[in-house]
């Protein structure tokens, strides 16, 4: 009896220790951990999930990181552990430098502790290698906060699996600085750790209680611009939170040559990408080929300006060597169609019909019917100047078509389309003799026009410089003008509206399409603050800047929806400044 006495009395004492070393410990500030969940979706600007996107977590006030990746549609979940204390946390101290420190415990088995200090928040990889060089595991590839870091090597490989004792080596790497240093691993196997950031708090804090912390946010993926969001709040009311962030795709421009010479209208017929260079005549380069180099067709005509010459060029399908270029001479009787049929060894005459006269506005003022552009349909072949003409037998024989009935006579032709999928419906804009926009349209392959009036809708010093269609709706319909507005219509034509660009002081529009996406265009915009390049997936609601490879204005740009390939031809200043393509 007295044993069981004294027992019972024991388990009596030890309760009341317990109770009293927790008052003790809630009163003198021992950490509560909160967890929040916090979950979203990390898609493109098209809004279609990333997959094995890094989302990280960095705390603002002690720089603990946690670290997920996205599933195979974009989602991510990920808890943050919120430790609540009767201290306020202390910023941390930023050093001056850069420093690797060596990692502890050191031998180890089987994880091991990597800590590492930066001056301001830098995106780094931290990876381990063996003996042979041979990469192991990257444990850290991302954005990581000014101050001390810590991040754990479980001893496993980038599989997931325990690889064997030995010498290992780690690198940290950012753009500044880079330096290795040399760990002991035991008895190898997995490890229990895990790769995540730990936890930098090194003793209890002790104050007020802490109810939020605040975090900076990034999420990143190799072939996309990195995201960086700060001040995320995340209080102890929280038990789960929803973040979805947009990631931008990476700008890669390549650039393709011919900076000295001004690349005025670029056709692509595979594997030849076509330059029409105006009075330094037409060129193409095998783009399919890595090495290629420029070749030299010939119709150069160095007495001409700079726009004036090689305009536009057609190839055989069936014969590549058979070729039609329009011409812009500075003669009104001069031909304005040359053809050649030996890949452009010699050229001769192809006669529109177009080499004549019009009656100028003002005494002063003389304007010729050259054709400007081409078009090309299954059926004909037209050009336009002021007025159309076209042929079935690639330019043996032109004929003209009924001629254009618009109110004021047109004095050039910038744009001349058909719709891919209906090429009976013909779209033409251009510029008139009194420096007014011209847009018309037909739907019988040109036989009748249809005037649409824009005196309302746009400035009257104006002119139409592309078009562009919704690829599977003939309605839809988009007009860039030289002088700002870029419209639309869903209607074909009846009505109008001014679409919205991020750069509304831009002076220049140019537009393409993609024939497989409706709403995918590309446009580009001229200021006095620059040029740029801009994409849309929504029919011109949103924009996303593509950035200018040289910050040059954009001549022309075509797009190869078969490749997802944008070309584009530029300028800078009073000189030719080349060619580029955006893959």
């Amino acid at each position: 009896m007295k044993i069981t006495n004294l027992k019972s009395k024991s388990w009596e004492f030890y309760v009341k220790v317990l109770l009293v070393m927790g008052l003790f410990f809630a009163q003198t500030g021992f950490p509560q951990n909160h967890i929040v969940q916090v979950y979203g979706t990390i898609t493109d600007t098209a809004g279609i999930g990333i997959s094995w996107a890094r989302v990280s977590f960095i705390s603002q006030a002690n720089g603990d990181t946690t670290s997920t990746q996205t599933d195979t549609i974009g989602d991510y979940s990920i808890q943050l552990v919120l430790t609540q204390t009767d201290v306020e946390k202390k910023p941390p101290l930023i050093p001056k430098r850069f420093q690797l420190y060596q990692n502890y415990p050191n031998p180890f088995n089987p994880g091991t502790i990597i800590e590492f200090k930066l001056p301001q928040v830098l995106h780094l990889k931290l990876t381990v290698f063996n003996l042979r060089g041979q990469i192991i595991k990257v444990i850290a590839d991302g954005f990581y906060p000014a101050g001390l870091s810590r991040v754990c090597w479980d001893g496993t490989n980038s599989n997931g699996k325990g690889v064997a004792a030995g010498i290992y080596f780690y690198r940290l790497e950012t753009e500044q600085f880079a330096e290795a240093r040399k760990m002991l691993l035991l008895d190898g196997g997995e490890g229990t750790i895990g790769s995540t950031l730990t936890s930098s708090r090194k003793s209890l804090l002790k104050s007020k209680m802490l109810f939020q912390e605040t975090f900076t946010i990034c999420a990143e993926k190799d072939e996309f611009y990195p995201f960086v969001e700060e001040n995320f709040v995340v209080t102890t009311e929280d038990t789960a939170l929803e973040k979805n962030v947009i990631l931008v795709k990476k700008v890669t421009w390549q650039s393709l040559g011919f900076e000295d010479k001004l690349a005025l209208r670029l056709r692509l017929y595979e594997p030849y990408l076509y330059v029409c260079a105006g009075s330094d005549g037409l060129w193409r380069k095998d783009i399919k080929s890595e090495y290629s180099d420029w070749e030299y067709l010939g119709m150069a005509d160095t007495t001409l300006g700079d726009y004036r010459g090689v305009m536009d060029v057609l190839v055989n399908s069936e014969n590549p060597d058979v070729m039609l270029v329009a011409f812009f001479p500075d003669s009104g009787t001069a031909h304005g169609i040359f053809k050649t049929e030996d890949g452009g060894n010699t050229w001769f005459a192809s006669d529109s019909g177009l080499e004549f006269h019009f009656p100028p506005p003002r005494d002063d003022e003389t304007y010729f019917e050259h054709p400007a552009i081409f078009l090309q349909t299954p059926y004909d072949l037209f050009a336009a100047g002021t007025k159309i003409v076209h042929t079935n037998n690639f330019g043996e024989t032109w004929e003209a078509i009924t001629p254009i009935d618009a109110p004021v006579p047109i004095m050039w032709t910038h744009a001349f389309r058909c719709h891919s999928q209906d090429t009976n419906i013909l779209w033409l804009g251009g510029v008139s003799v009194f420096c007014s926009p011209i847009l018309l349209f037909s739907t019988n392959s040109g036989v009748t026009w249809d005037y649409v009036y824009l005196d309302t809708i746009v400035t009257v010093d104006n002119a139409v410089y592309s078009i562009a269609f919704d690829p599977y709706d003939s309605d839809v319909v988009y007009v860039g003008l030289l002088m700002g507005e870029l419209i639309k219509t869903t209607d074909g034509g009846n009505s109008w509206i001014v679409l919205q660009l991020p750069d509304s002081a831009a002076y220049f529009r140019y537009l393409v399409e993609d024939e497989t996406q409706s709403g995918h265009l590309f446009t580009a915009a001229s200021s006095t603050a620059g040029s740029t390049i801009m994409e849309t997936e929504d029919g011109g609601v949103s924009w996303i800047d593509l950035k200018s490879p040289n910050d040059g204005e954009v001549i022309f740009m075509i797009y190869d929806s078969e490749e997802n390939a944008l070309y584009i031809g530029t300028r800078s200043g009073p000189l030719p400044s080349g060619v580029f393509v955006y893959k």
